[in-house]
């Protein structure tokens, strides 16, 4: 019972960083930039906004679950960007871009 409450509290006490925030909204923010459409990136601004308020409120479970939810959107969208980057490529007859 210990170890149970133990873990929980480990996983309770772990915050997500403000750099660490920060760095979802540059990499959110890069993609904009690339042309990637807001609808993509919505469900992921609504975690980094999640995340940010239950840290403020100090909910840091709920914020740790909606921070990694986020990077997975991410990288998913950041995935997406790039395999059709290397596709619109391919078809203009350029090399492919490696990520």
């Amino acid at each position: 019972m210990v170890f149970a409450l133990s873990v929980i509290a480990l996983i309770s006490g772990c915050s997500v960083s403000q750099r660490a925030l920060d760095d979802a909204q540059r990499r959110i923010d890069a993609l904009k930039a690339k042309g990637v459409p807001d609808s993509s990136l919505s469900t992921a601004l609504v975690y980094l906004y999640q995340a940010r308020d239950c840290n403020q409120r100090g909910n840091k479970s709920l914020a740790r679950l909606s921070a990694d939810s986020m990077r997975i959107l991410i990288a998913q969208a950041e995935a997406l960007y790039f395999r059709e980057f290397n596709q619109t490529q391919a078809d203009r007859g350029f090399p492919h871009f490696h990520h």
